[in-house]
Order: structure tokens, then C-alpha cells, then sequence
């Protein structure tokens, strides 16, 4: 059977509990539970790790992984994007400043082993992004903002 796994941070990897949790982590509570209702329902195992887990994974062909990379060398998202798997997702907040100069390249390197880029980002920093370090990348970005659902959470702000 394929895996979905899924790579975030989440306080002790809970998505079980009754109660999202606050946030920053309310978010990734919301969209670990779509995902592993959505991959229970397409016949896939789901797997959550949290995003700096450094323990060896053993991938099959098949497998789906989507997460947030991660500094750490060899952790769970560094290891995926290295994998021979069915599709490579990296779900990550963005901006142009997101990490220091010095880490641009390798950053961008890891986002071009990915299948898909999942930017939570908003339109000012996907429009600019064109113009930014992370340019090559563009064709590759879908952007995600908030992560939400927009048809339930309509944008409300008028100024």
C-alpha cells in the first residue's frame, strides 16, 4: 500500500486530538487531518513526521511526501526530495527574506528536487517573487494562502 506522508511541525505529532492547536500549529493540524482524510479515501497509509526527524525512512515507488523542508542535514523533507517516489511536495511559508543570504542557493536547490511547490504566501510575495532571488522557482509555485479552504474562508479585508 503507498504512503502519504506528511512533514510539519506539530507538538508531539498530535493530530488526534479533539481541539486544533494554537496557533502557528493550528494550521498544519487543519491541513494534516485534510490529508490524511484524503489519503485514507484514495487507499494510500498516512505517516506523519515531524519536520526536523532525522530517522532513516524507507520510501516506496509509490509514495507521496509533502512537507515543509527543514535545515537539519538528513531530515525527513531533505531525505524525500532524494527519494525515487511518485511525487515530491513541498508545502512551505514564503517570502523573499525567508532565510539569509547565505542560504538562498541551498534552499532553491532543495525546491528544484521537488515535484510541486505549495508557497503559504500572500500576493504581494508571489507577485514580486519574479524579481526576487527565488525567481527560477516561479513556474513551479502555486500559491497557497493561509492554506485554507478559500470557498469556506472568503477574503474579507477591503483595505
Amino acid at each position: 500500500m503507498p504512503t502519504l506522508w506528511f512533514s510539519y511541525s506539530l507538538p508531539g505529532g498530535n493530530l488526534d486530538c479533539d481541539e486544533p492547536l494554537n496557533s502557528p500549529y493550528s494550521l498544519s493540524w487543519h491541513v494534516g487531518r485534510m490529508l490524511r482524510d484524503k489519503a485514507v479515501a484514495h487507499g494510500y497509509a498516512f505517516e506523519y513526521v515531524n519536520l526536523d526527524s532525522v530517522e532513516p525512512v524507507t520510501f516506496n515507488p509509490d509514495d507521496v511526501a509533502i512537507g515543509h523542508v527543514w535545515d537539519t542535514p538528513g531530515s525527513f523533507m531533505q531525505q524525500a526530495l532524494d527519494a525515487n517516489i511518485k511525487a515530491k511536495i513541498v508545502l512551505q511559508p514564503y517570502s523573499h527574506g525567508m532565510v539569509s543570504a547565505g542560504d538562498i542557493q541551498r534552499y532553491i536547490d532543495m525546491f528544484l528536487k521537488a515535484d510541486a511547490l505549495l508557497f503559504v504566501t500572500g500576493e504581494h510575495w508571489y507577485n514580486t517573487m519574479p524579481d526576487s532571488p527565488f525567481a527560477a522557482l516561479y513556474d513551479k509555485v502555486t500559491r497557497s494562502d493561509m492554506a485554507i479552504n478559500s470557498a469556506l474562508h472568503p477574503y474579507s479585508k477591503t483595505h
